[in-house]
C-alpha cells in the first residue's frame, strides 16, 4: 500500500463555537501521551472510583457518545443506576445500558456530564490485541480544540484555535451530517482498477481502522462487488454487531487535494447502521486520518 507519510494538515471541524474568552491566548487546557496501537489511538484516561488515569480508551471522532466496557462498569458503579438505551454503530443497532452524568478524567481535565453508553467490549478487545476499556469522542470535540500530534504522540486540548502555536496545515472542507449531526461528512473520490472513477459523501471517522468502508447500498448500486477485481472476505467485530466485508484492491482513493495508490478498501455487507445509510459512499478510516497530524476545531 502506497501511503505517503504526511504529517501537517489541519480538519477544521467546527464541532462547536467558542466558549472561551481570547484573554487564554497561547493556553492549552491539557495535553496527554497517546500510543497508535493496531491503527488506533490509545489513551489513558479515568473514571469516578479510579485513582489515577489507568483506564484504555480509543480516541474516536466517530463517537458520539463515550462508551465503557460492561465487566469495569460493574467493577466501578456497583450501586450505580443503569438505564436502557439503543446504540448505533456502522453495523447496526444494539440495547445498551447507560449511566447518565458522569465524569471523564483526562490528564488532570475532568470532562464532565458525559453520557457512558455500557457494553461487553471483550470481542473488540480480542480484535484490536488489547483490553479496551472505553471510548470517547465527540465529549472532548465539542468542547475543547483538539490536536492530535502522532510525531510528538500526545493529545492536546486547548480552549480556541487561536491558542495553537503549531503550525496548522490545510484546512478540510466538510459539511456537517443532515442525518448525524455530529459526524463531519467531506466528498472523496477513488478509481478502481477497471479504471471506472467514482465520488461520494464520506462520514470522517478516526475509530474506523480500515483506509475506507464502502456503504452496502453504494455498493450495490454500482455492482463493484462484481466489478471490483479479485475480493476477499473478511469478518469484522464494531461495537455493536460482528459482520461480514469484502476486501478488494483499487487505482486510487484522493480527497482534499491528496492521491493515495494502489490501496485496499473495504465494502459493507450489513443492512443496518451507518454503514447502510443511501446517499453516501462510506467512511473515511484511520488508515487514510492517522498519516497526518491533526487539528479539530
Amino acid at each position: 500500500m502506497n501511503l505517503p507519510g504526511l504529517r501537517k494538515f489541519l480538519f477544521r471541524i467546527i464541532l462547536s463555537a467558542g466558549i472561551f474568552s481570547s484573554s487564554t491566548a497561547f493556553a492549552q487546557i491539557a495535553s496527554v501521551r497517546l500510543e497508535l496501537y493496531n491503527h488506533q489511538v490509545w489513551l489513558k484516561a479515568g473514571l469516578t472510583g479510579t485513582t489515577a488515569d489507568t483506564l484504555n480508551f480509543l480516541f474516536d471522532s466517530g463517537a458520539g457518545t463515550a462508551l465503557l466496557d460492561s465487566a469495569v462498569a460493574r467493577q466501578l458503579f456497583k450501586d450505580g443506576k443503569f438505564g436502557q438505551i439503543t446504540g448505533t454503530g456502522a453495523g447496526g443497532s444494539t440495547p445498551m445500558q447507560v449511566l447518565d452524568n458522569q465524569s471523564i478524567y483526562l490528564g488532570g481535565v475532568k470532562v464532565d456530564s458525559v453520557k457512558l453508553l455500557v457494553n461487553n467490549l471483550g470481542n473488540l478487545s480480542a480484535t484490536l490485541g488489547r483490553k479496551l476499556d472505553g471510548i470517547i469522542g465527540y465529549d472532548l470535540l465539542k468542547r475543547y480544540v483538539t490536536r492530535v500530534d502522532l510525531d510528538q504522540q500526545t493529545l492536546t486540548l486547548y480552549p480556541d484555535i487561536r491558542d495553537l502555536k503549531e503550525a496548522k496545515g490545510q484546512a478540510l472542507a466538510f459539511e456537517f451530517s443532515p442525518e448525524i449531526g455530529f459526524l463531519p461528512r467531506i466528498s472523496c473520490s477513488f478509481t478502481t482498477l477497471a479504471g471506472k472513477k467514482y465520488s461520494g459523501w464520506f462520514f470522517l471517522d478516526s475509530g474506523a481502522g480500515l483506509t475506507t468502508l464502502l456503504n452496502t447500498p453504494f455498493v450495490d448500486a454500482n455492482k463493484l462487488l462484481t466489478t471490483s477485481g479479485k475480493t476477499l472476505q473478511l469478518k469484522t467485530v464494531g461495537m455493536t454487531s460482528a459482520s461480514k466485508r469484502y476486501l478488494a484492491r483499487i487505482r486510487d482513493f484522493s480527497f482534499s487535494g491528496y492521491v493515495f495508490k494502489d490501496v485496499p478498501v473495504s465494502m459493507a455487507r450489513v443492512t443496518a447502521g451507518v454503514s447502510a445509510l443511501e446517499g453516501y459512499a462510506g467512511l473515511l478510516g484511520n488508515e487514510f486520518l492517522f498519516r497526518f497530524n491533526m487539528t479539530f476545531d
